[in-house]
């Protein structure tokens, strides 16, 4: 019967929309994400601790991945900070990635 704050912060088989989650904080914290369908539009920044596996993306993937270029801060993304990301799709989402894994995120999409 309970809605305790983990099960609040876990989705799982369901339709999300990140700017429903964001629409209070730029930082989406400690969730768990299963099976789920993310929707955009929005550019998310992972951040410490997130893991995302056995995830697709729709669209071009050089289109997908936001290069930082050097910029530390970006304004407007979604953080992601300690979510866990299992086997989902994300639609219309685009991620803001830093200089120094951009060669890792680029071979996870097979652009290596």
């Amino acid at each position: 019967m309970s809605n305790s704050a983990d099960e609040d912060r876990h989705y799982h088989d369901q339709t999300v929309r990140l700017v429903d989650l964001a629409a209070l904080e730029d930082v989406i914290d400690g969730f768990v994400f299963e099976r789920c369908q993310i929707v955009g539009p929005a550019v998310v920044a992972l951040l410490g601790g997130t893991r995302i596996s056995g995830c697709q993306w729709s669209g071009d993937p050089d289109a997908v991945i936001w290069p930082a270029h050097g910029r530390e801060k970006v304004v407007g993304a979604v953080g992601l900070k300690d979510c866990q990301i299992v086997n989902c799709e994300f639609f219309r989402v685009g991620i803001f990635v830093p200089d120094d894994q951009l060669d890792t995120v680029r071979s996870g999409f097979g652009l290596a």
